[in-house]
């Protein structure tokens, strides 16, 4: 008979609709012993990692899903490279995107109180002389 590994979950993999992560370690706590695991509804695997061990079933019907868990089970390493890659690449565009919205606040805030004081130095300078003739 075989009881939940710990009541403690790891960092997820992947972000899935309905997961039960935040739940996991409650389940945990809840759970009966048990002889083998079956995951009918693997999704991002919060309770696979708490109650899996040699000969448990993890399945779900979403193919892509599967494909994945199959990727990171078969060749682990080359997701963790690809992600490392695709990681690094997104913090490279982000730090650009920050910097040219930096550069526009930069643009906008000067432009606009460069016209403002313009445009108050001409009308103080219209009625300035306006009504001092």
């Amino acid at each position: 008979m075989c009881m939940p590994a710990n009541d403690k979950t790891i960092p997820s993999l992947i972000k899935w609709t309905g997961s039960k992560r935040k739940q996991a370690p409650l389940i945990a706590r809840e759970a009966k012993s048990y002889n083998r695991y079956f995951e009918p509804f693997l999704g991002g695997g919060a309770l696979l990692f708490l109650f899996a061990h040699e000969g448990a079933v993890a399945s779900d019907i979403y193919e892509p899903l599967i494909s994945l868990w199959k990727l990171i089970q078969s060749k682990p390493e080359e997701v963790i490279s690809d992600y490392t890659e695709k990681w690094n690449a997104l913090n490279v565009e982000y730090k650009e995107l920050q910097l040219n919205h930096i550069k526009n606040a930069i643009y906008y805030y000067t432009n606009h109180n460069l016209q403002y004081h313009f445009f108050n130095h001409c009308i103080i300078r219209f009625f300035f002389f306006s009504y001092s003739n």
